[in-house]
């Protein structure tokens, strides 16, 4: 069973070796197994970074001092960044678009240049680095109303499912791109997917007609599935897990717990229902790292502790 441990690309494209040390050594105590690392995010904090370090490469520190654990590039697709003044002059502006309902810019994937662009920023990850994964992070939109030229309202059924078409294809033609271009890079990459459970509006789930995670499986585009089940409420969990761990795919799935935003004690307990799916993924370390030692060691405690 995977257990991994993610370090966001707000975090990790900026972090000294000493922070990446500290990592490394919190992730081989608690018997993290696959690391999470996130890569690829161009911004004008991340250029400064690169200015101000010349060679050095947070993400190759982390592969040359891995020790056993796996690392995968963890890709923030379409998200780029909430202020203006983040966003990278390296990209065209017209790939680009303000998401008034989430409140932050994002790349448009029905723009066939950006579907190039992700497709190779991907490959040249596996190409650049000893990594053995790609994870795919934002690639699904949050609702029909989430997305470039803020598509007309639709009322009808017929109508939402007309005005959601063309996202799902261009979001299938970014997976199949990605894993065909890694794979021909490095043939036993392991890709995955962060999927969006349940974001429920008129009966609809949306993210399964935006995202069809279940197609990425069955076609081998992907090799897992990681839902981000980082609701508080006891019910809706439980309800999705009982939905995951009764899937076809259960064991390519892998369950995503965002730790930070919730009490360690229902993290632990949500951990302790996990029973027969791919593995245990954690976010969050970021957060404790920046809280009192005490807290850092409870956090591993209960990421350590053996799932069944």
């Amino acid at each position: 069973m995977i257990r991994g441990l993610f370090l966001p690309w707000f975090v990790s494209q900026v972090a000294q070796p000493k922070y990446l040390d500290d990592f490394l050594r919190f992730a081989s105590e608690a018997g993290i197994t696959d690391l999470y690392i996130g890569a690829g995010k161009d911004s004008r904090k991340v250029q400064e970074f690169r200015r101000d370090n010349i060679g050095y490469d947070p993400l190759k520190y982390v592969c040359e001092n891995r020790d056993k654990m796996n690392v995968h590039a963890h890709i923030s697709t379409l998200l780029l960044w909430q202020q203006k003044n983040y966003l990278p002059d390296t990209l065209p502006t017209e790939w680009m678009y303000f998401n008034g309902r989430n409140c932050c810019w994002e790349l448009d994937a029905l723009n066939l240049e950006v579907q190039a662009y992700l497709v190779r920023k991907c490959a040249d990850l596996v190409r650049d680095y000893d990594i053995q994964g790609i994870y795919l992070e934002r690639l699904y939109y949050h609702s029909a109303r989430a997305g470039p030229k803020q598509w007309p309202l639709a009322t009808e059924e017929a109508d939402i499912l007309a005005e959601l078409e063309d996202k799902r294809i261009a979001l299938d033609a970014v997976v199949e791109g990605v894993s065909r271009e890694c794979r021909h890079v490095k043939r036993d990459i392991k890709i995955t997917s962060s999927t969006w459970y349940l974001e429920l509006k008129r009966g609809y789930d949306w993210n399964d007609k935006l995202q069809n995670w279940e197609k990425w499986l069955d076609n081998g585009w992907i090799d897992y599935a990681a839902p981000m089940l980082f609701s508080r409420d006891q019910d809706v969990y439980s309800r999705a897990m009982n939905y995951y761990q009764n899937h076809r795919n259960r064991d390519r799935i892998l369950l995503t717990m965002g730790c930070f935003n919730k009490p360690l004690s229902d993290t632990n307990y949500q951990k302790e229902q996990v029973t027969v799916m791919g593995g245990v993924l954690y976010f969050g370390y970021h957060r404790f790292s920046s809280l009192p030692a005490e807290k850092l060691e409870d956090f591993k405690m209960v990421i350590s502790s053996a799932v069944h």
